[in-house]
């Protein structure tokens, strides 16, 4: 298997394995209510890729990806240092518990270290079980409470 960055050109294989991370997230949380839409994802993944901070992942067997992560690593005055978030890491059903996630996250783990970053964050849905046992089993215990909302629904 091999890991390595993602870039602008490698948005149309990485599309479907997003797709399939929506329909599984979606199947876990119903609230969510959106159709997946391919062409917004796409613009604003090829949008989000020349961000400052911003890294991306792919896993591959061959040329098929397997997985990927993106995260951004910010500077945060609060924790005196850098900080990652890891907005989503995915793994193609049949590739699950054969080591993928761990590989991504190792390489998501290496960039941390090298761009000195002292705390991780990541987002988890509630009803995602097998992520919250994935994080916990690589380290990752410390749970914190992350409220959200739609901009849209809220008062002005």
């Amino acid at each position: 298997m091999k890991i390595r960055r993602l870039t602008v050109k490698d948005v149309p294989s990485t599309m479907p394995l997003i797709e399939q991370f929506w329909n599984y997230l979606n199947g876990l949380h119903t609230a969510q209510g959106k159709d997946f839409d391919l062409c917004r994802a796409r613009r604003v993944l090829v949008r989000t890729m020349s961000c400052e901070g911003h890294f991306m992942y792919g896993a591959f067997l061959g040329k098929r990806m397997v997985g990927f992560t993106d995260f951004w690593i910010l500077p945060d005055f609060f924790h005196g240092g850098n900080i990652l978030n890891i907005q989503d890491l995915f793994v193609v059903e049949g590739m699950r518990g054969k080591g993928v996630g761990k590989a991504l996250f190792d390489r998501t783990l290496q960039v941390a270290r090298q761009k000195k970053v002292v705390d991780i964050h990541v987002e988890v849905l509630d009803e995602n079980v097998l992520a919250q046992r994935f994080y916990e089993k690589v380290g990752l215990r410390e749970k914190m409470l992350m409220v959200q909302g739609q901009v849209a629904n809220l008062g002005t």
